[in-house]
């Protein structure tokens, strides 16, 4: 400790020497030397302010430590390399491969990496509080009035009979939310009339608000339910569109334009309408079911057709325009060099 402050009172010295206050130049006059006296005591006690800030700053810089969260699966990693080979050398190397101290990696091959549930705090004993869960509603029955937090407290007591157990105001307020104790009270009373209007109005409104949220619940349960019916429905119409086999007829090349499908069923022969018909049969109400006609097919294919002659006509008149661009600038270019040469022999003569 001694050393300590003798450190301390070497580097304020150093500090003092450095150091000049605000206004005192270095010629020293006797003016100046008084006021640097009176002074003194002011102007050590600034120094010694910043000195310790800057020690204290310092510290806290150097004792500054990042405490590093693993991911389950980094701690499985890190067992599983231990679990192979459990020395202190390799211990070292996973702390310092996951960042995490020694202590953490032996507490984690040792109890396990996985966190319990509730943090590994043990459930308050479940017999005892649904023991005092009946107990207040039949004494509300008895007593034909609420039964005050007191009371509660000292009966809890009474059952759970534990020295760590204090039925603190934390505990009740879960309690009482958790097992719905105060709607539970206010049903047995209304049913024994001894709810004043103003708590019966509050209490129908409660139990209307409830209702509207269980049948709220169960509506979107059964949207739930029934949207994952039509998705069904759709995923299996979709297997059935794509495992179906499309026929498609040769089509007739004539004086007339081309015939994609040709819909006069009279111009062919008997045997093709029976042909025709035996393929109405198979295919058309698949057709139907894809909602589909022979219209709509041809309207789609004249379309394709249509987009398909329109884009080669882009493409040939962009064509027969980058020819013509490439004849200009080669005339220009030739014309060009026939004027050099004129220029060049008209210099020389």
């Amino acid at each position: 400790m001694r050393h300590r402050q003798k450190q301390i009172t070497n580097k304020l010295n150093l500090i003092y020497k450095k150091t000049k206050p605000v206004g005192f130049k270095q010629v020293q006059t006797e003016r100046e030397d008084r006021w640097y006296q009176e002074n003194k005591k002011q102007i050590k006690y600034q120094q010694l302010k910043k000195f310790y800030m800057h020690l204290f700053f310092q510290k806290n810089k150097q004792q500054k430590n990042y405490y590093n969260i693993l991911s389950t699966d980094e701690k499985k990693e890190a067992i599983e390399a231990l679990a192979a080979n459990p020395s202190d050398e390799n211990f070292e190397i996973q702390s310092h491969k996951y960042n995490t101290t020694i202590r953490n990696l032996k507490r984690w091959f040792n109890q396990g990496y996985v966190r319990k549930s509730g943090c590994g705090r043990k459930r308050v004993n479940p017999q005892a509080v649904a023991e005092l869960e009946k107990w207040i509603l039949c004494e509300t029955k008895k007593e034909g009035k609420k039964i005050t937090r007191d009371q509660i407290k000292s009966k809890a007591l009474e059952i759970f009979n534990s020295d760590t157990f204090k039925a603190s105001k934390m505990w009740m307020d879960k309690f009482l939310s958790e097992y719905d104790i105060k709607f539970k009270v206010q049903t047995i009373l209304q049913e024994q009339g001894c709810l004043s209007k103003l708590q019966e109005v509050k209490f129908k409104q409660e139990q209307q608000s409830r209702r509207e949220k269980e049948s709220e619940s169960l509506e979107t349960k059964r949207l739930i339910k029934k949207e994952s019916q039509e998705q069904i429905k759709t995923d299996l119409n979709v297997k059935q569109v794509f495992e179906e086999k499309v026929y498609v007829e040769d089509f007739f090349l004539d004086q007339v334009p081309a015939n994609y499908f040709s819909d006069s069923y009279e111009i062919q022969s008997g045997q093709n309408q029976v042909e025709l018909q035996q393929f109405s049969e198979q295919f058309i109400p698949k057709l139907e079911f894809l909602g589909d006609n022979y219209e709509d097919i041809f309207a789609g294919y004249k379309y394709e057709y249509l987009l398909v002659e329109r884009a080669l006509r882009l493409y040939l008149s962009l064509k027969i325009y980058i020819i013509y661009q490439q004849e200009m600038d080669f005339s220009f270019n030739k014309i060009f060099i026939q004027e050099i040469e004129v220029s060049k022999q008209y210099q020389f003569s």
